[in-house]
């Protein structure tokens, strides 16, 4: 298995390290690996192995060999165990925190439970390569041949990123601060110009 680094994910790091807060980076890691390691479980359930591991500005991404020997319904459940484990993750901190024992010595709980929440539903958009988008995909491969269903994708993923973008520019306007959706748009945009769907 290979492991790779995307540049956006270097950037990102730097920028993290030398302009924000840690915490949240380490929160952010801590839910990616939660939600990566729920899909590498499935798909190895499965019988599908890993075959890269590549580290991104906003997660990590596994590519797989044997994913076409899998039914639909089977790769369905494969990708949404990712946001799935974020969800129940999400759900563990936000009882920590309501926990009278904890409440006051557990100051950093809201953290990892927005972080969670947020790669789980941002993973739920109808964007390729999300999580969504895959699946979105793959029920489209169940309806069309795979050369229509990856054209469709494609069009259907920029068609979803215009609302993402949007919704970018209005937190960094709200917040000065915030340009998390605007370097998911980026980063989504560059990828479905110069990468497959594999």
């Amino acid at each position: 298995m290979k492991i790779k680094v995307n540049p956006f994910a270097v950037l990102l790091l730097l920028f993290s390290v030398f302009f924000l807060d840690r915490f949240p980076l380490v929160c952010l890691v801590f839910a990616a690996c939660a939600h990566e390691l729920s899909h590498l479980c499935l798909f190895h359930f499965f019988g599908v192995r890993t075959r890269q591991l590549e580290i991104l500005p906003f997660g990590i991404a596994a590519s797989f060999d044997g994913v076409a020997a899998l039914s639909y319904r089977q790769e369905l459940v494969c990708v949404l165990a990712g946001p799935l484990a974020n969800f129940l993750c999400a759900a563990l901190f936000f009882f920590i925190s309501l926990v009278p024992v904890f409440s006051g010595r557990i100051s950093g709980a809201e953290m990892p439970f927005l972080c969670n929440l947020a790669l789980g539903i941002v993973n739920l958009l109808p964007i390729y390569p999300l999580d969504g988008g895959r699946c979105l995909f793959c029920l489209l491969k169940d309806r069309f041949s795979y050369e229509k269903a990856e054209k469709m994708i494609r069009i259907l993923s920029f068609l979803f990123l215009l609302p993402l973008l949007v919704a970018g520019i209005v937190l960094a306007l709200d917040t000065s601060y915030n340009f998390s959706l605007i370097f998911i748009f980026a980063y989504l945009v560059c990828y479905l110009l110069f990468n497959g769907t594999d």
